[in-house]
């Protein structure tokens, strides 16, 4: 389930990007969510696990200085798109929904 939330998060933001080629940037900007999921993932669980917060609580927790998540990106997808993934998660609460709400389904499929 996760893949196609991503993939339509990613296909959102592409739209958003100023470039040509739609495909090639909507490919790379949902390969910054694949990598930055993981750890969204671990902070959205350790969030919803001490306060049972609901999705809309849980972005606006870990949205804060949450740079640092989107770092794995940094290796393999150009800066100034995972800046604009990371920004647009950190400032745009329906990306930021979306993306938490991935995240929090990822770490209940890991525990499950």
């Amino acid at each position: 389930m996760t893949v196609g939330v991503l993939q339509e998060i990613g296909l959102i933001l592409a739209q958003g990007y100023p470039s040509q080629d739609t495909d090639l940037v909507a490919k790379e900007l949902i390969r910054v969510l694949q990598l930055a999921l993981p750890s969204l993932a671990l902070r959205a669980a350790s969030v919803k696990g001490q306060w049972g917060r609901e999705v809309e609580e849980v972005w606006k927790a870990i949205r804060k200085d949450s740079e640092e998540l989107f770092a794995p990106a940094l290796e393999e997808v150009e800066r100034a798109k995972v800046i604009y993934v990371a920004s647009k998660f950190m400032n745009n609460e329906a990306i930021g929904e979306l993306l938490t709400k991935a995240a929090i389904d990822r770490s209940q499929e890991e525990e499950g």
